[in-house]
């Protein structure tokens, strides 16, 4: 996977380099996107202060979180694919699914 200031994420096959998928969506530059822990979602972040969850296998976005004031610098997956994020606007979200198809999530503590 690779993020950058196209406002994109790239999914790459490891076989042969290819790109496998364009993820767009986001209106500024991607700082970050990690792979879930079973591998089947990528999540982004944003200077557009959004994080996109994103699918792996298809390239769809899954649900697009809103929360911060300003860039979001830094996003990560717990072991139970929650999600941390971190933003210029100095605060760190914890985020939760409120469904079992993640389309729908809350902060569960700023």
């Amino acid at each position: 996977v690779s993020c950058g200031y196209d406002n994109t994420v790239r999914l790459w096959s490891a076989c042969d380099g290819k790109a496998t998928h364009t993820l767009s969506g986001h209106s500024s530059c991607v700082k970050s996107a990690p792979f879930s822990p079973d591998g089947s979602q990528v999540v982004s972040c944003s200077c557009d202060k959004t994080v996109r969850l994103w699918s792996v296998n298809d390239g769809h976005c899954i649900a697009i979180l809103c929360g911060h004031s300003s860039a979001v610098n830094s996003v990560a997956f717990n072991s139970v694919g929650e999600l941390v994020s971190g933003g210029s606007d100095n605060a760190i979200l914890y985020w939760v699914p409120l469904s079992v198809d993640r389309k729908n999530w809350q902060v569960k503590w700023r």
